[in-house]
């Protein structure tokens, strides 16, 4: 419900947004991405959306964040929010409504952070969602980048996050 929330609140009463706001896509999907040379994510079938969310919202909850270092509660959080955005639970604004929840989630879990940074570098966070997603098998998938964006957002981390799309 909470990503719902979040989903309806951004988009709610801008005439420009086409799609409807705050409920799951009805429809399957696929977006040529430059950062995959132009192939897809595989998103969750429409079918699928709200089964896929119930297992990683349960596999979250079920999660012992004790034991773990700062580093690790915001590497699997970050690996958590990345699982929900493949889902890819709307038809559009699937990355702001994941930015809104990680800020939201972060900070419950005890990290201090605001909106500034996804702003400022929204490109780069869907950029390297995509890659963390990209096939299994496929040579462009990646997590190094959700890990670079994870230390300059709560590790003083000085990466420059940037992505130069692959080729051929």
């Amino acid at each position: 419900m909470t990503l719902l929330n979040y989903h309806k609140r951004v988009f709610q009463g801008i005439e420009s947004f086409r799609y409807p706001v705050g409920r799951y896509r009805t429809e399957n999907i696929t977006k040529k991405e430059p950062v995959l040379d132009g192939k897809s994510v595989e998103y969750a079938s429409a079918a699928m959306i709200g089964d896929n969310l119930a297992y990683d919202f349960e596999m979250e909850k079920n999660r012992d964040y004790s034991m773990m270092e700062k580093h690790e509660i915001a590497d699997q959080v970050m690996k958590f929010v990345s699982g929900i955005w493949q889902t890819h639970p709307f038809r559009e604004g699937n990355t702001r409504a994941s930015a809104i929840f990680l800020i939201k989630y972060l900070c419950h879990m005890g990290f201090e952070l605001n909106n500034e940074p996804f702003k400022k570098n929204s490109k780069f966070f869907r950029d390297a969602l995509v890659l963390a997603n990209a096939a299994t098998t496929s040579r462009y998938r990646t997590d190094k980048y959700l890990k670079w964006i994870t230390d300059n957002l709560l590790f003083e981390g000085t990466h420059e996050l940037v992505i130069v799309p692959f080729k051929g």
